[in-house]
């Protein structure tokens, strides 16, 4: 955190893969606090249903880890990396009562729900690298494709985009999985 109060010009680090800028540090800032506050207000859950406590905290820690990195990624393959990352960090928070079944059911769903809207993503992600002779950076994609040339094409790839990452963050009308999630949780 102290890092982040600190970094308050604008730098491009590890060759335009990662964008840092005073946006970027103040929302990788605030899943800082929000990871940090979820870990205290769940110590309580936690060891009254005597669970061990030692992955508990390296699940939150790796989330909040794929949540600021996918908040400052600027190309393709640190967008899906640091998206698995936060979906796969979720899913196994999801299994974290191992001895319980609905726990087991909702992570197993979890996961499979997260494979189905990976293909999607990665679907989209594929159509945009291949009509952008092989971009991966965005502002190079943008740059690349001729709008007027491909736009059904860029239409399609924004549909497959749109419907992944809907799944992955349950919204309308992509959202009838998650109820049992939760409820196994």
């Amino acid at each position: 955190m102290g890092i982040l109060f600190y970094q308050l010009i604008s730098v491009i680090a590890f060759e335009d893969l990662y964008t840092n800028n005073i946006f970027n540090n103040l929302f990788r800032f605030f899943i800082l606090i929000c990871s940090f506050i979820s870990v205290l207000l769940s110590v309580d859950y936690v060891l009254c249903s005597k669970i061990s406590l030692a992955e508990f905290p390296l699940f939150k820690i790796s989330a909040g880890l794929g949540g600021m990195i996918l908040s400052c990624a600027t190309d393709l393959i640190t967008i899906y990396v640091s998206l698995e990352f936060l979906a796969l960090s979720s899913c196994f928070l999801s299994g974290y009562t191992k001895r319980d079944i609905r726990s087991n059911e909702a992570s197993m769903k979890f996961l499979l729900m997260s494979g189905a809207s990976s293909s999607s993503l990665l679907y989209g992600f594929s159509l945009l690298y291949g009509f952008s002779d092989g971009q991966v950076q965005l502002d190079n994609i943008i740059d690349k494709i001729s709008f007027s040339q491909y736009l059904p094409i860029i239409c399609i790839s924004a549909a497959f985009i749109l419907a992944g990452t809907a799944f992955k963050l349950s919204l309308f009308p992509f959202h009838q999985w998650t109820p049992d999630v939760y409820e196994g949780v």
